[in-house]
């Protein structure tokens, strides 16, 4: 069937010809062809002319007369416009573009000179009274201030300044100046636009300066040259040392002292004549064109000729004079319009070897033959049956089939055939899902097993791409094909899938050492390193300085003048392509991991909760980890302690926790919905697959009710046979011959009965004696009794017969007896068969409606898992789902983890405790389960720490202890620290503290206050109580047990005695308060009662609050003038010092380490 469509009546015409290789000029119609023609609606029939009807025919067969060839719809003659070669068309810088108007009734045509051609602004080419004279070279520019980094490296901060004077003329003077920390080793290279200036060695700089002299005149020569061509730039100065090290350049413009020459295009039609001309003036900057000018087509006129020609030099005669056009070149073209009705020919063609494609030569397309089927079917589905891994093996992916052309040759798998798709899906997308799929359900060894063995195995001794489709040339996408979908991209273009590749195998990594980071255990965190180091080694050493861009935004006006009214390109072009940022972000991310692991920090920057080396560990630890449920010694007493107590953070831990615990359960329950999803659309597929088996069965059913019901018709239809038959048996009775015999039968024997009467007359003739003649005698006496016996026998005989007679009528009249029971039994019988049939039409009936049932069951199946496998709430929702809540959970959990370490960082601050086993479980983290049940874990962590919180939190002795510091460092040191470094350090040693409570440990500061007290001997008073000083301690210790050898290590200054096994130091060092004034100030955080305000006020620590009582201490006072107007008396001899000391006011808790070891400690005291 052929759509054909005359003007103004579409109609359909339908050809039925015979295919016998024959000329459809000798067709016969209605013999040799037949061809129907009517309107859309099939109703009114079309005819056409002889003349019409043989051209249609005629075209139809020329198209269609192979049997292979694909059909087209036919939609009659098309305008077709070619150009015809002419011997003037030699000029490369002119071009003529054509084409037809929609409704193919005009031509419109475009002349283009490409041609670039400048000279200085005012002057022509070519000059008549000024050929010999020359001409001032101007150009204009104004002052220039720059600097431009000459630097190797982000750190050197070596730079030139750059300074050119305003100027009128070409020569220009470059002034630059040396700005480093280091004199010049190197040899610059001054660039302008590509064009070397000159070079500045370490030697020519004098006193960090170098100034020259640059002529700029080359920039006024005139240039011709085509556009296409790459041009030089005129605007960018760039310094380069000789290695080609440049970070920068700077934009350097001219004023525009040249113009573009102008020039004529004109475009004559030469055949037909009768046109005028069309003339445009033009200037020459490489795109000059006439835009579209329209010619008519002229009514049974094909060809038309066409002179485009211009002119390129412009000629003065001096200033202010008139220009005149010289220098003229044409071209000539010839336009053929043409009607055509061919249509490509596509066939679908088989080899001798059974290999099936179509034929698209006639396309023009750079294949000229598509694959249609593939012939190693049997052998992929042999190695199907052995293993997955011999289906994606290299092997398979290389099997051989026939080529297309009759050759003896083979060729491997053809991934651009109409099978590619189902290729490409086997041998590329099948393993990167289940690569993906596994990455997400962090099933990670199995997920690189599939990326190195079926994809891209970097490591590979023998290739690196395992896929076969992503290193073929691709499908070779027109560039006419305007595509935005990236798989279509990428098949065209596998580099693109290469990449993608490349980035998700440093992605795998990152997420594997991640997910080995985050279990804290020494063996994960060497194993998260690994994956680190792989990565960033795949990754490889990226150049440097990629953040630094020496693009800068500008508009596109801005472009267009850059393009147009100059002849060279702006330096690094407007559009550049920028380095792939993911690599950098990639980098980065690894190099942060690994600073972490070598630096003791947690994923997230935190202090890492493991000592630095790991101790002994015992039997039960060692039972617990092989269970897989280590728990950790201790937590690294280097955590990072917070700056609130122990109550706040539990509090913000077990809310973080419940959090956290929520996540998981969201997490669970979309593993959950996903099995179910998955388990719903898995039974609900069986339930599909099954229907079609009680279709079948309940068709087959149908089929034998339908069988079922013809036996019974059949039975039927010899029931009423017989019926039939013996009806008419019946009403017959006795047949005509019958009839007949037993007429024959009767006459026998009553001519039978007729011949006694003769025998007894004879009888008695025989016993009269014979009288006649000589005889005499003769007569038989026996005669009679003989007749009389026969006459006898006939007698019987004829009584037999009747009886015969009598007998025969009998056994006729039963036979009819039989025959009425033999029609009324099949007449019973048909009844019978009649129910039978109505029961057999109910039979079908359910059956048919048993099948409707089947197949509506199947419609709502097929419904329902259209449902379930095209809604939103579906399996790859779900996936994505469980996907996205896994990449939330991880970090979550890393937050949570740590600030339950602080919260158990603040039980120990508070409580002393710092040999207990850590509450917190690093190991919480279950990879194999993807982290579930790590909240409930932590949330048990955080319940023991708060139950041992509440048995361990008694209250303890507080005391206060006054220092004085004129007693502590003497009152010359403690004035002479003041006035020369402005601050004092001291040192609150064991024995201080010792000498009134020997015995105590565990001594934290709650409150530290400091007063300033003067001399009552100043002549000057003081007129402003404050002052302006800093408190900070630098460092302390504090002995978390009554151990000895703790004291030991405290009293000795060298730190060889003893050892400091029970002693934390340095916990929230640094702290500080600023003081204000002289008695008792603590830095403003206790007015009135400081336990109060501890208690009560506020959830974080005071200044100072939990560390140790044995510290180290600074006194800056950073005003100057303060020290002179407070400690100093102006008035009296040498500005007298007026300081009297200063006092420390220690408030702190201790606990009693009993007799025994408080006699130690006296001893050791007594002997200090």
């Amino acid at each position: 069937m052929v759509d054909v469509q005359r003007e103004g009546d579409p109609w359909m015409g339908v050809l039925l010809y015979d295919s016998t290789p024959k000329n459809p000029s000798v067709w016969k119609k209605n013999q040799d062809y037949f061809l129907e023609l009517r309107d859309l609606l099939l109703v009114d029939k079309k005819a056409l002319n002889d003349q019409d009807e043989n051209t249609l025919i005629s075209s139809w067969y020329k198209i269609f007369k192979n049997s292979d060839t694909l059909q087209h719809h036919y939609v009659g003659t098309e305008k077709l416009i070619e150009f015809k070669a002419s011997e003037g068309n030699k000029n490369l810088i002119l071009r003529l573009d054509a084409k037809l108007s929609e409704d193919k009734t005009k031509l419109i045509l475009t002349g283009t000179n490409i041609l670039i051609k400048r000279n200085p602004k005012g002057y022509g080419t070519k000059f008549r009274n000024f050929n010999n004279s020359e001409f001032s070279s101007k150009l204009s520019t104004k002052d220039f201030n720059g600097t431009i980094p000459v630097g190797r490296n982000d750190t050197d901060n070596d730079s030139i300044k750059i300074h050119i004077p305003a100027s009128e003329t070409s020569q220009k003077t470059f002034h630059f100046t040396w700005q480093g920390d280091k004199a010049p080793t190197s040899t610059f290279t001054v660039y302008y636009g590509g064009i070397t200036l000159f070079t500045v060695s370490p030697n020519g700089w004098k006193n960090n300066t170098v100034t020259k002299l640059v002529e700029l005149n080359w920039l006024n020569n005139p240039v011709m040259q085509r556009s296409e061509e790459w041009k030089l730039d005129t605007s960018t100065l760039t310094i380069a040392t000789e290695d080609q090290v440049s970070r920068h350049g700077l934009e350097y413009y001219t004023l525009t002292n040249w113009e573009y020459t102008k020039s004529k295009l004109t475009l004559t039609l030469d055949t037909p004549s009768g046109t005028a001309p069309t003339i445009k003036e033009v200037i020459l900057g490489g795109s000059a064109t006439t835009k579209e000018i329209t010619i008519p087509i002229r009514a049974n006129i094909d060809e038309y000729s066409f002179t485009l020609s211009a002119t390129l030099e412009t000629v003065s005669s001096g200033y202010n004079q008139p220009v005149e056009y010289a220098g003229t070149v044409s071209n000539k073209y010839q336009i053929i319009v043409r009607e055509s009705d061919r249509i490509p020919v596509i066939t679908l063609s088989r080899n001798t070897k059974q290999a099936q494609y179509l034929d698209i030569t006639s396309l023009g397309f750079h294949s000229t033959a598509i694959r249609l089927n593939t012939l190693f079917g049997k052998q992929l589905v042999a190695r199907a049956t052995q293993s997955i891994d011999r289906v994606l093996s290299w092997d398979t992916q290389s099997l051989l089939e026939p080529t297309l052309d009759d050759s003896t040759s083979s060729t491997p798998i053809d991934f651009s055939g109409a099978n590619g798709i189902y290729f490409w899906e086997l041998f590329f997308h099948l393993p990167f899902l289940v690569t993906y799929r596994l990455s997400e359900e962090q099933r990670f060894y199995d997920a690189r097993r599939w990326l190195l063995n079926y994809l891209f195995d970097p490591y590979g001794s023998m290739r690196m791409w395992n896929s076969r489709p992503i290193i073929e040339n691709g499908s070779n996408l027109p560039p006419s094909v305007k595509e935005d979908d990236s798989d279509t991209i990428a098949y065209s273009l596998p580099v693109y899938y290469q990449k993608a590749l490349f980035h998700f195998q440093i992605t795998l990594w990152i997420q594997e050492g991640d997910n080995l980071y985050r279990q804290l255990t020494r063996d994960s965190l060497n194993e998260a390193s690994l994956c680190y180091q792989q990565a960033l080694q795949l990754l490889g050493t990226l150049p440097e300085g990629l953040d630094v861009t020496r693009w800068y935004p500008v508009t596109l006006e801005k472009i267009k003048a850059d393009f147009e009214p100059s002849v060279r390109v702006v330096d690094g072009r407007p559009f550049v392509s920028p380095f792939n940022s993911q690599l950098i972000e990639y980098q980065k991310t690894l190099n942060n991991r690994l600073y972490n692991l070598r630096h003791g920090l947690t994923l997230d920057g935190k202090v890492l909760p493991l000592p630095l080396y790991a101790g002994a560990e015992d039997d039960d630890s060692l039972i617990q980890r092989r269970a897989g449920s280590s728990i950790s010694r201790w937590n690294n007493l280097q955590q990072q302690v917070p700056p609130y107590r122990f109550p706040m953070m539990l509090k913000r831990a077990s809310d973080a926790v419940k959090q956290l615990i929520q996540m998981g359960h969201r997490l669970f329950k979309a593993i959950e919905s996903e099995v179910n999803a998955e388990q719903e659309v898995l039974e609900q597929s069986q339930v599909l697959r099954l229907s079609a088996f009680s279709i079948e069965l309940q068709q087959e059913a149908v089929q034998i009710a339908q069988l079922g019901k013809a036996t019974l018709e059949e039975s039927k239809n010899m029931a009423q046979e017989r019926y039939e038959h013996y009806h008419s048996l019946y009403d017959e009775n006795l047949s005509a011959q019958e009839i007949s015999a037993l007429t024959l039968k009767t006459s026998s024997e009553v001519v039978k009965a007729a011949a006694a009467p003769f025998y007894a007359a004879g009888a008695a003739l025989e016993v009269v004696p014979n009288i006649f003649g000589l005889a005499v005698g003769g007569g038989k006496y026996a005669a009679p009794i003989k007749n009389a016996a026969i006459i006898s026998e006939l007698i019987s005989d004829g009584l037999a017969l009747t009886a015969d007679r009598l007998q025969d009528s009998a056994d006729y009249e039963r036979r009819r007896q039989e025959w009425e029971i033999e029609y009324k039994q099949a007449q019973s019988e048909i009844n019978i068969i009649e129910r039978q049939l109505q029961e057999q039409e109910l039979l079908i009936k359910s059956a048919n409606t048993a099948l409707q049932e089947a197949q509506a069951q199947q419609s709502a199946a097929r419904e329902l898992y259209e449902f379930m496998t095209t809604g939103f709430l579906i399996v790859p929702t779900y996936q994505w789902l469980m996907g996205r809540l896994a990449a939330l959970y991880a970090p979550a959990y890393d937050a949570v983890l740590s600030l339950c370490l602080m919260a158990e960082a603040s039980w120990r601050y508070e409580v002393g405790d710092y040999q207990r086993r850590g509450f917190i479980k690093t190991t919480a983290w279950n990879d194999s389960y993807r982290g579930l049940l790590a909240g409930e874990s932590l949330q048990l962590d955080l319940l023991q720490m708060e139950n041992a919180w509440l048995q361990s939190n008694e209250r303890r002795m507080n005391i206060k202890k006054t220092i004085s510091l004129s007693e502590l460092l003497t009152a010359h040191e403690l004035q002479n620290q003041i006035e020369k470094k402005q601050v004092v350090s001291f040192t609150l040693n064991p024995k201080l503290f010792d000498t009134n409570y020997p015995g105590h440990y565990l001594r934290q500061i709650k409150r530290i206050s400091v007063s300033i007290s003067l001399s009552t001997l100043s002549v000057t008073p003081i007129l402003s109580p404050e002052i302006s000083a800093v408190l900070t301690q630098t460092g302390s210790s504090t002995l978390t047990s009554a151990d000895i050898e703790g004291i030991n290590w405290l009293y000795d200054p060298s730190r060889k005695a003893g050892n400091n096994k029970n002693i934390v130091t340095n916990l929230r060092a640094q702290q500080q308060i600023a003081l204000s004034s002289l008695s008792e100030d603590d830095g403003s955080v206790a007015k009135e009662n400081w336990l109060y305000t501890l208690m009560f006020d506020d959830d974080r620590y005071l200044p100072f609050e939990g560390t140790g009582a044995i510290s180290t201490w600074t006194l800056a006072f950073p005003d100057k003038q303060v020290i002179n107007k407070i400690f100093r008396d102006p008035l009296l001899p040498l500005a007298s010092w007026r300081l009297k000391d200063i006092n420390i006011h220690v408030h702190y808790t201790a606990v009693d380490g009993g007799k025994q070891f408080t006699k130690a400690v006296k001893d050791k005291v007594g002997n200090k």
